[in-house]
């Protein structure tokens, strides 16, 4: 069975004020006001701004189920929701092995890699998760693999 680890953003009104706060907990959607990422532990979160930002931009890296590279980025704005989409860098499961091939690895150690290599952490600003996503898909290139691009609202 796969550990699983949950990373929330809760949105708390102080007075007038809407408060966030990066949290990890076990736990389960509760309503609106709190977005829960679910990470397996090959998932790993390369990029996530501060969180008093209005603007919040995500970049994580993962193998899915069907063994496929992926790499999202997700950009939310609390007040223009009509701005928020996430996109996505797949790498399908033969172009995933050939780049474990290609840097020595297995498989399951490609998000670590990616993360030592062009992870930034919390506490960025958004101008510089396109940085990071631009490095991961050149890192995907790099190995001499092809990736499909998907928008997803």
């Amino acid at each position: 069975m796969t550990q699983l680890t949950i990373l929330a953003i809760v949105l708390t009104e102080v007075g007038d004020i809407i408060v966030k706060i990066l949290i990890l907990i076990p736990g389960f959607v509760i309503n609106d006001k709190l977005k829960i990422f679910i990470m397996s532990n090959s998932q790993k979160t390369l990029f996530v701004t501060d969180a008093d930002l209005p603007v919040q931009v995500y970049v994580f890296v993962w193998i899915s189920e069907r063994r496929e590279f992926v790499v999202e980025y997700r950009f939310e704005d609390d007040r223009a929701s009509f701005r928020n989409f996430k996109r996505m860098a797949v790498v399908d499961r033969q172009g995933c092995m050939q780049m474990a091939r290609f840097y020595n690895v297995k498989v399951d150690e490609l998000p670590q890699m990616v993360y030592d290599e062009c992870g930034v952490g919390y506490e960025s600003t958004p101008s510089q998760a396109d940085i990071v996503f631009q490095q991961v898909l050149d890192f995907i290139l790099d190995s001499g693999v092809k990736y499909r691009l998907r928008d997803a609202v």
